[in-house]
């Protein structure tokens, strides 16, 4: 049966290569510096997501869920499992040295040759070695462990390469190479403890790696190099010296659904512009959870970076997109802009980190929709930062400054609810000029000054010129104009009467409220009893 599931994953995976497919469709539909795609483009982004999950899936379940289907990656074990052939190095330089192994299969797509279940622990280069080849072929529940490379597959032609349920490790290089292979599928390998990589793509675009366990690697967990158009999903690539997950020259990528824990770096992007990071778990990693770096255009959506010294850091950056992940419990940033140009930040959540969000020399970002509470410093730090619109924020309990502006020019700082800042609402520094601040509801601010606010700046405005209409502030008395602190001696001669954002039930405002509860109740049960031993007396 072990052949009969190479032969299934291999017809499943190729000749109905989803996961090529959705690459292009993301190179050529998804036009990601246009952030408002349409919704019909929406539902075929998800409909061919849907379809890569579906195939390989179901490819999962027919190999693994029927134990006489193929051996598992656990049960491939180095010198202990019976089901193994042990064997000499594999080296395949031409098409006729397949049939020279005697490997079943004549090559074609419907009968790839079968490298199947063999043993190899050699002090060679390589365990398995296949180069210059036309021939369709699977490398399937082998067990490696070489001197330089595991399994090392080298300018062999277009989508004629599967490796797969294989474990390869104790190697000097790579468990798995493959290099000026295109539309090579890797999936559901173990790949352990070499001194560099589990898996090493280099020069090999639109490739498939899915399922793999990629751990102990001194450098990366799965690294690509000018192999753009490829989808990394659905991996576990934790506990490696250096990045989970690490693309370079390689754009056009989709990476989804990996775990990468425990690394310096959880997935890192060089170079890589257009690139889809999704629904990615990094956490506990010793620097960054993502780091995107000289990377444009990238999406990076739905992840969970918890537990990092930075959750996702963008450097060297333009028109990126950062949505909908949760950015937590990190030792310094949850999300961190450094020299990076047009991004936007939208409904993410950034709780209990040092620093909620910081940007670093930052240019023409939208910062809006995002939650940002219970950070040790500043909710937003700006530090050489300009026009940049933040927006429509929901910011609270942060322990220093809600926002504070250090060198920022023409920021636009409106509709947000900023409330219970130990610290000030806003503050901006001597060297924060033409700023303008409006719309904002603000409460409970600094509650040990009369000013929530501080402005140490220059020509920074807080209030809507056209409108005339400033800020809510909860400690501002009706029409009256509201007094900021700081050097500027500046004022919001048009504070609003009423928050244009409902105030959030705060942990004090419930205890408060559950006092208050507490106390009626009590009083009115008082109350009825004296009202009754009144009655019992008159009676």
């Amino acid at each position: 049966m072990g052949n009969e599931c190479a032969r299934l994953v291999y017809h499943s995976l190729k000749l109905n290569p989803v996961g090529f497919i959705l690459a292009q469709h993301l190179t050529e539909n998804f036009d990601k510096s246009t952030y408002w795609i349409t919704e019909g483009e929406r539902m075929r982004n998800r409909i061919i997501y849907l379809m890569v999950i579906f195939g390989l899936f179901f490819v999962s379940f027919f190999c693994y869920a029927n134990p006489s289907s193929s051996i598992e990656n656990t049960d491939i074990i180095k010198g202990e499992n019976p089901k193994l052939l042990q064997s000499n190095p594999v080296i395949i330089s031409s098409d006729v040295n397949f049939t020279d192994y005697g490997f079943s299969g004549d090559g074609t797509q419907e009968l790839p040759f079968l490298i199947d279940s063999l043993e190899i622990i050699t002090t060679d280069s390589n365990g398995i070695y296949i180069t210059n080849t036309s021939k369709y072929f699977v490398v399937s529940n082998c067990y490696v462990d070489a001197e330089v490379d595991g399994i090392y597959i080298n300018g062999v032609a277009n989508g004629t390469a599967v490796i797969i349920n294989n474990v390869s490790e104790n190697h000097d290089y790579s468990c798995i190479r493959v290099k000026s292979s295109p539309s090579t599928i890797i999936t559901g390998n173990t790949c352990r403890n070499s001194i560099w990589y589990g898996i090493r793509l280099q020069n090999s675009p639109l490739c498939i790696l899915s399922d793999n366990y990629c751990t102990e690697n001194i450098e990366d967990g799965i690294i690509l190099s000018y192999s753009g158009n490829s989808t990394v999903f659905n991996n576990n690539c934790s506990g490696n010296g250096y990045s989970g997950i690490n693309f370079s020259l390689s754009e056009y990528s989709f990476v989804s659904d990996n775990i990468c824990n425990d690394n310096l770096n959880g997935i890192r992007l060089y170079s890589s512009d257009q690139t889809s990071v999704i629904n990615n778990t990094c956490k506990n990693n010793e620097n960054r959870g993502i780091y995107i770096y000289f990377s444009d255009e990238c999406l990076v959506k739905n992840n969970t970076c918890i537990n990092n010294m930075d959750g996702i850091t963008l450097t060297f950056t333009e028109y990126d997109i950062v949505e909908y992940n949760n950015c937590s419990l990190n030792k310094e940033e949850g999300i961190r802009l450094s020299i990076a140009e047009s991004s936007i930040i939208t409904n993410n959540t950034v709780l209990e980190n040092r620093f909620g969000i910081y940007l670093n020399e930052d240019n023409s970002s939208v910062i809006k929709d995002n939650t940002i509470s219970l950070n040790k410093d500043n909710g937003i730090t700006f530090f050489y930062s300009f026009y940049t619109d933040v927006s429509w924020n929901v910011i609270y309990e942060n322990q220093k400054n809600g926002i504070e502006l250090a060198y920022a020019k023409y920021t636009t700082i409106s509709y947000n609810l900023i409330q219970s800042s130990s610290d000030y609402c806003v503050y901006l520094n001597k060297s924060s000029k033409y700023n303008q601040i409006h719309h904002n509801t603000f409460v409970n601010n600094k509650q040990d000054s009369s000013s929530q606010a501080n402005d140490n700046g220059e020509e920074n405005l807080w209030y809507d010129i056209s409108l005339k209409e400033g800020n809510y502030w909860s400690n501002s008395r009706k029409g009256k104009e509201y007094s900021i602190d700081g050097t500027a001696e500046n004022i919001d001669p048009y504070p609003l009467s009423s928050p244009i954002v409902p105030f959030l039930t705060t942990s004090e405002t419930i205890h408060s409220e559950i006092f208050t509860i507490f106390l009626s109740l009590s009083l009115f049960s008082i109350s009825s009893y004296l009202s009754y031993m009144r009655k019992k007396k008159q009676k």
